[in-house]
Order: C-alpha cells, then structure tokens, then sequence
C-alpha cells in the first residue's frame, strides 16, 4: 500500500513539475504587442468607415460569447452583434469622418489585450442629416490564430449639442 501511495504521489509531482510555467512579458514584448494591437484596432476603425459588416468580420470573433454593450444596451453572442452592426449600418449613408482622439493599450497577457479609445465621428444618414458624435468604447482584443480579434465591445456615443 505504502508503494503504490509513493508512486501516485510521485507521478502527480511529476506531472506537475512537467506542466509549462509562463514566464512572464518582458518589456519588449509587451510593447510588440501594444504595436501588434494598436494596428489591428486602427485597420478596425478603418473598416467600419466602409459600412460593409462582411469586413467587420473578418475583425471580430463573432462566436456565441461575442458581447457588446452600447449606449445602454447589452448583446450576448455574434448573431446579436450582427444584427447590431447591420442595423446601424443601415441607417448611415456614409461616414465624414471617424477621429481617434487618444487610444490607450493594456496588455493583459500574450493573447489578451484591451484597446481603450475616445473618437469624434460625423456621418450621413441616409436621410440626408448630419450627425456628429463624441464617444469611448473599449475593446476585448484576444491573439486567435496570430490575428489580433475583437472579442467584445462596449461603447458610449453622445451628440454634440
């Protein structure tokens, strides 16, 4: 008995001495990915410019925990994003302009990164109005399969008075 409790204990040892420890992000790592990050969020910010929700896919994992709040509203899973997406990109004609006013990275971990931003954006309806708007959001970018993804998304716009 005293056997075969030494050889569990010795193979439970073992398999976690042989378990991958993580060494932590160094400087320069850290700052590839703020590089890596900043880069996926602006082409993000360019691809929303096109109004085309085939494009924001390819950006964003819309799988079933795809999440989003915005302006008061909170959507669990990509189809729900989706709809979201289609529906205010039906209601635009065409973007003025969208300006990242500061974009700030955290890095959590090697595949996980928030991109916190404030903007101004102007749009035209497709009823022919000018809308001019000031907002935040922040994005929860995950590394999946060396793409930097937008796994979900809150924001806040306001009207300029």
């Amino acid at each position: 008995m005293k056997k075969l409790k030494f050889i569990a204990f010795a193979g439970i040892t073992l398999l976690f001495a042989c378990a991958p420890v993580e060494q932590p992000m160094n400087a320069e790592e850290k700052a590839q990915i703020k590089t890596d990050v900043t880069d996926a969020f602006n082409n993000q910010v360019k691809d929303a410019e096109k109004l085309d929700v085939s494009i924001i896919e390819q950006s964003h994992l819309f799988n079933e925990d795809y999440s989003t709040i915005m302006d008061g509203q909170i959507s669990v899973g990509g189809d729900k994003a989706l709809e979201m997406f289609n529906g205010a990109f039906a209601f635009i004609e065409k973007y003025l302009f969208i300006e990242v006013l500061q974009l700030e990275v955290i890095v959590l971990d090697r595949n996980t990164a928030l991109a916190l931003n404030s903007f101004d954006e102007a749009y035209l309806t497709v009823s022919g109005d000018t809308v001019k708007v000031k907002g935040s959001g922040m994005y929860v970018m995950e590394l999946v399969d060396e793409k930097w993804m937008t796994v979900h998304l809150s924001g806040v716009h306001q009207p300029y008075e």
